[in-house]
């Protein structure tokens, strides 16, 4: 049972410096780098996505055996139900493209952590390569701990697009870019598995919290409107992104 709530606060400084993109446009992720400093006295953690629904003790995880790997985490549902050789194996070049890890669940031991200073490396893994990555901060870390990673069983990261059973599964993913607490999640709300496995449980948490009867704002539909609006707008360090790449293939 957890015992203390402890908030930290994150320097915007120190991740501004990486980009945005399309699919992950809050910065927020790349915060996870820092995840020693804020725990300077703890050997190891797990780190959890904050669109996760979590549906059993997390005690259970924390057992899981690490094999004397930095890393503990889930295959993701790309090398999962697809061949990874092309969109993965060719650009990241790891030794196993099969092994490409979801980075939304990962156990990780702190001591080793420090000892490879991933910190650093991963920070400036993902500034040398930004052009290449296209899932930031989660293409990073599997580079770095390619071969270093022990393997979950997929119960405790499971996509909602896999309609995993949620009598059997320990964490569902809420994968994607429309979640459960934006206006367009509604669409999905036709098909019974999201609507009684994902939204009705969601809502069943949310409103057992200070967020009671909290929902999304769409009035005579415009909260979908302005939801998709905003989803087709960049950045403006996308948008300079793009023209410095446009502009460095044009000179070479």
């Amino acid at each position: 049972m957890c015992q203390d709530v402890v908030f930290y606060d994150i320097d915007y400084q120190n991740i501004s410096k990486f980009r945005s993109t399309m699919y992950l446009k809050s910065k927020s992720a790349y915060s996870r780098y820092f995840i020693s400093d804020f725990l300077g006295e703890e050997s190891k953690c797990i780190y959890l996505d904050c669109d996760l629904l979590v549906l059993r003790d997390l005690a259970e995880l924390n057992t899981a055996k690490m094999h004397g790997k930095t890393i503990g985490s889930v295959r993701d549902i790309s090398v999962r139900t697809a061949d990874p050789h092309l969109f993965i194996g060719e650009r990241l070049q790891l030794t196993n493209p099969y092994d490409y890890f979801n980075s939304g669940v990962l156990i990780i031991d702190l001591d080793r952590w420090r000892k490879l200073d991933a910190r650093n490396h991963l920070i400036d893994l993902t500034l040398e390569r930004a052009d290449t990555f296209h899932s930031q901060d989660q293409d990073a870390l599997n580079v770095f701990f390619d071969g270093d990673t022990e393997f979950l069983d997929p119960v405790w990261n499971t996509s909602q697009y896999e309609r995993p059973d949620t009598a059997e599964n320990r964490i569902i993913h809420l994968i994607g870019t429309v979640k459960p607490w934006h206006a367009r999640y509604k669409e999905k709300l036709s098909d019974s598995y999201h609507r009684t496995e994902i939204w009705d449980r969601f809502y069943g948490v949310l409103d057992r919290t200070a967020y009671a009867g909290n929902r999304p704002w769409d009035p005579a539909g415009l909260g979908v409107v302005k939801e998709t609006i905003e989803s087709k707008i960049p950045k403006m360090d996308m948008v300079t992104g793009k023209i410095r790449r446009t502009l460095q293939k044009f000179l070479n």
